[in-house]
């Protein structure tokens, strides 16, 4: 890593040992590694006080990985730290790869032990390459392959190295950006001690949408135990799965609200013990090609418009809430509407044997066309069947939506139908 330098002056005042004019240089500009520290340190035998400021470079892939555990881009920077009998705060300054970062860091201690730590890390752009969130290349230049953490091991980890002190932490990105991923802005602020910590806050804007979460994780339990609230407003769904890698070519405003609770402290057990209550509603969705081959069933095609001869179907609302016992959702509110249809239906979704059950009965707006069955698909979700039951046709279906929507909206989302400032979900207050 190249030579090291340095100076300083070592003094006893008094008994107590000062070294003050010091100033280190590590490594040199053709190094993977570069270095300079200056300050003084009062007293390093005793009550230490300290006031440093360092420089730091590090280019070298596998130095970063070995000091700070995850592949980083390089990383520069400086840090000024700032240390007494009481506390020790610090300031950083940083750069990795294209991605600016401050942070502000306190510990407050007494009898030499750690009574609290603050945390606060903001970056006005992250960039996900840096962190190599969107794919690490080996020395071949081919993308390697990365191993996702599992739910449970991580929350094992968090309860083996949790700090028994408070813990503030706040981590905010005014934008992030990746391969993959795009979002305006982040805020993150958790606090806690003793092995529960509370979510206060966890806010991401994504193209003018909104989507909010607050929680609770305790790891004293075992196994641990988690509960989750959100929302989230007319998010682009189309966009969204994009940035999430998942190619299914369905587009519209998602709107979410609900809460869930999980416990274990492996990936089944979480599901198994998945609890809570989750109402969504999707507006103004387009889905690429018929929708009916997505459950292979050309019935389904009775509940959107032209299914069969067009190579787009176009929804207007879509809205259920989904009551979750046990890995189990189920819902008997499910509503679908396109221009021509409107169907009603319940559903069962077994998570934790990956089975399906989900009945819809359409109607028909137009009194020129008559849906004749009810549509059932059930089994392995993977593989589910279809089954087709006669029911009585319904000549116009156009008031049941009108009446529907609002009452709906309702009891879903607790929307009040009245107010000329709610639109969503589904335009409730025009009534389809």
């Amino acid at each position: 890593l190249g030579k090291l330098e340095g100076t300083f002056r070592l003094a006893d005042r008094n008994g107590a040992w000062t070294l003050s004019g010091l100033s280190l240089d590590g490594g040199t500009d053709t190094t993977p590694m570069e270095f300079n520290v200056e300050g003084s340190i009062a007293d390093i035998t005793g009550k230490l006080s300290a006031d440093l400021d360092a420089r730091f470079r590090l280019d070298d892939s596998a130095l970063i990985k070995s000091l700070a555990g995850v592949a980083l881009k390089p990383v520069s920077g400086s840090i000024a730290v700032q240390t007494s009998p009481g506390q020790i705060s610090g300031t950083l300054r940083g750069q990795v790869g294209d991605t600016r970062i401050n942070g502000d860091g306190l510990i407050a201690l007494a009898e030499q032990e750690i009574r609290d730590v603050k945390l606060t890390l903001a970056t006005p752009h992250l960039y996900l390459k840096d962190f190599a969130v969107d794919g690490a290349r080996d020395d071949g230049g081919e993308v390697a392959t990365r191993t996702a953490e599992d739910p449970g091991n991580l929350l094992l980890k968090l309860s083996e190295q949790a700090p028994p002190f408070p813990v503030k932490i706040t981590l905010s990105a005014d934008e992030i950006s990746g391969e993959s991923s795009s979002f305006d802005s982040l805020i993150v602020r958790l606090s806690g001690q003793d092995k529960r910590y509370t979510l206060e806050q966890f806010s991401a804007r994504y193209n003018q949408a909104l989507a909010e979460i607050r929680g609770i994780i305790d790891l004293n339990p075992q196994p641990p135990a988690m509960s989750l609230a959100g929302q989230a407003s007319a998010l682009p769904l189309g966009a969204l799965l994009r940035d999430l890698g998942i190619q299914f070519n369905v587009s519209g405003a998602l709107t979410v609200l609900g809460g869930v609770t999980l416990m274990g402290d492996t990936p089944q057990a979480l599901v198994e013990n998945l609890n809570g209550s989750v109402a969504f509603a999707l507006e103004n969705a387009v889905v690429e090609g018929a929708a009916y081959d997505l459950l292979a069933t050309d019935l389904l095609a009775w509940i959107y418009s032209g299914a069969l001869t067009e190579t787009s179907t176009y929804l207007d609302c879509t809205m259920a809430r989904f009551q979750l016992r046990q890995g189990v959702a189920s819902t008997d509110s499910l509503y679908i509407e396109s221009a021509k249809m409107l169907a009603t239906g319940t559903a069962e979704f077994d998570l934790v044997k990956s089975r399906m059950d989900l009945r819809i009965t359409p109607m028909s707006k137009s009194r020129l066309l008559q849906v004749p069955s009810e549509v059932r698909v059930k089994g392995k979700m993977s593989d589910p069947r279809a089954e087709i039951s006669p029911v009585s046709a319904v000549a116009d279906a156009t008031s049941a939506a009108l009446m529907l929507i609002p009452s709906l909206t309702l009891k879903l989302f607790g929307v009040d139908t009245s107010s000329n400032q709610n639109h969503l979900p589904c335009r409730a207050e025009l009534g389809n």
